[in-house]
């Protein structure tokens, strides 16, 4: 939808997405929400957004953290218990396109897989040491280079 009211990039005035897009790509996650919140404050200040409308854009941009991560991967962790002592399992699937470093870091422990190849998976499970432990989050960071530029993605996992 054309608007008015905003310096245009084009002839035929530019459109919300026009003006977020003219600064990608984005280096991070937080650089295009704060892009989306600047873009969609301009609007606002234009009258062509209400604040209503400014926010559930916002919102939405901070709910797309996984369809825009440039690294791809699903990651897991669950507890499971071996004799009288209970493990944090953590897996990682590369499910992107370049091979990543992954990072599994927990309450416990961490390890680091190097070269985890599309399609591969990283995997650790830590000895907690205790017959019990309290419900808590696994994090795994990716590290790969897209463009010859080192790009790092975090996902948190939750367990029980």
């Amino acid at each position: 939808m054309p608007v008015t009211g905003i310096p245009s990039p084009g002839t035929d005035g530019p459109t919300f997405l026009d003006l977020v897009w003219d600064h990608a790509p984005f280096a991070t996650h937080q650089q295009f929400v704060t892009t989306v919140t600047d873009t969609a404050t301009a609007f606002v200040t234009a009258g062509v957004f209400t604040a209503a409308e400014k926010n559930a854009l916002v919102t939405a941009a901070d709910a797309a953290k996984d369809e825009l991560a440039t690294l791809k991967v699903q990651a897991t962790a669950k507890t499971q218990k071996i004799a009288t002592t209970t493990y944090v399992a953590v897996s990682a699937r590369n499910t992107g396109s370049i091979p990543l470093s992954i990072e599994l870091t927990t309450a416990y422990g961490s390890r680091t897989v190097p070269d985890v190849e599309p399609g591969q998976t990283a995997y650790q499970s830590f000895n907690t040491r205790a017959a019990s432990i309290p419900p808590g989050t696994a994090t795994v960071k990716a590290t790969g280079a897209v463009d010859g530029q080192p790009v790092t993605a975090t996902i948190d996992a939750a367990y029980s």
